[in-house]
């Protein structure tokens, strides 16, 4: 599989002062992600209602080659234990924690690279359907069953309620965060090329809505008045017609990236609300809205991926009908037009709005304006004339050339 070309140096290899860079990148991120987690942690319970660690090292290993996991792997290690040393944890616990960690973003990244013909993309329904059955289901499947053992055996937890605490946390954050994630580092390299400037006010002006209305959903928590009277899930329900629109006009990574919004909010209503809000949720609804979440996500991708695929297969009927009708022009220009009147025709052809450069049309624009410079020299004394400076012979009814002197 080919590296995104935002974590590429042109064709080669990333430099080592990249490599080094990107190491710190994801250090730093892993630090950050941890706190968060620490944060959306509903005590005296280990794991948290989100977890974006595991989230970040997954988009990292997806969105690097295989050969320098390691690397970005050992890079989170200092900051894995500069987060959870001051929690008051045993060492032996936060080792562990970070061998699960690091055991599921591995897991997941390997499965999505073996069975995904483009692990960093999720623009068809195949490729969301590996994404969450690899990166969102197995994956925290497997890796709970040790940090629950672990967790349980030193801090005197239920098993299966830290297996479920964990497992439906870490789903809920490989589900959101990663495409995200790989989202925003495809965005910097080729956003500017394949969109406008009416995509650009797009996206800033659902931005500012999604802002805004997360705002206003928190100002009208803190003064006990719920968004939607009695409904405790509010933002889910005042966010997703702008869930909606990005999933349908900027595709599974836009979906994703509005749901970021919603999603941080409530988790911090459930950790952090008041009680008259929130009281529900931090006792009995932590795993229900986890799922509700879930829920949410998994259909706005895979809608967001037909659209786009749909979108694209559209793109490239609309550009093999330009081209045939390109190709069926010249041709007529070729087989009825003789001389000047052959460099007119063609330049008349590709004049036309419906000729506008495509995957298919643009090779046949360039190779006509080769044919109709390169025949310009093709008579015998072209050249001889223009270094002479004598115009070409013109043959006149007659018969006779004649040769005039410029």
């Amino acid at each position: 599989m080919t590296e995104p070309s935002a974590l590429r140096v042109g064709s080669r290899d990333p430099t080592l002062q990249h490599v080094f860079a990107t190491a710190l990148l994801v250090s730093v991120a892993y630090y950050v992600g941890t706190n968060i987690g620490l944060i959306f942690r509903i005590p005296p319970s280990i794991p948290s209602v989100l977890w974006p660690p595991n989230a970040i090292l997954t988009a990292t290993l997806l969105l690097t080659p295989a050969r320098r996991w390691w690397i970005y792997l050992l890079a989170a290690f200092p900051a894995h234990l500069a987060a959870q040393l001051g929690v008051g944890w045993p060492l032996s616990l936060i080792l562990t924690l970070f061998a699960t960690n690091c055991s599921e973003a591995v897991v997941a990244a390997f499965l999505v690279r073996r069975y995904s013909d483009a692990p960093t993309r999720f623009d068809t329904l195949r490729r969301v359907a590996v994404f969450i059955g690899c990166v969102a289901l197995v994956a925290p499947f497997v890796s709970s069953f040790l940090a629950a053992a672990v967790i349980s055996a030193m801090r005197h937890a239920p098993y299966w309620l830290v297996w479920q605490t964990r497992f439906s946390s870490n789903v809920l954050s490989e589900l959101t965060l990663v495409p995200a994630i790989v989202t925003v580092v495809s965005l910097r390299s080729n956003w500017g090329e394949r969109t406008g400037l009416r995509r650009h006010v797009e996206a800033a002006l659902l931005t500012l809505a999604s802002i805004t209305i997360g705002i206003a959903v928190v100002a009208l928590v803190t003064l006990g008045v719920p968004a939607i009277p009695g409904a405790p899930y509010a933002p889910l329900a005042l966010f997703f017609p702008l869930i909606l629109w990005a999933a349908l006009r900027f595709g599974p990574g836009g979906a994703n990236l509005s749901l970021l919004t919603p999603l941080l909010l409530t988790t911090g209503l459930m950790t952090d609300g008041p009680t008259p809000v929130t009281a529900l949720l931090r006792t009995e609804g932590v795993i229900v809205i986890q799922i509700l979440l879930c829920i949410a996500a998994v259909p706005l991708m895979g809608v967001a991926a037909v659209f786009d695929e749909r979108r694209r297969a559209g793109d490239a009927l609309a550009d093999r009908l330009r081209f045939e009708e390109l190709a069926s022009g010249l041709s007529a220009k070729f087989a009825t037009l003789q001389g000047a009147a052959v460099d007119r025709g063609i330049e008349e052809s590709l004049q036309r709005p419906r000729a506008r450069p495509g995957s298919l049309t643009q090779p046949l624009i360039q190779a006509a304006r080769r044919s109709r410079t390169s025949r310009a020299g093709r008579h015998p004394g072209a050249r001889a004339c223009r270094t002479s400076g004598h115009r070409p012979v013109t043959l006149h009814p007659t018969g006779r050339g004649s040769t005039e002197h410029g």
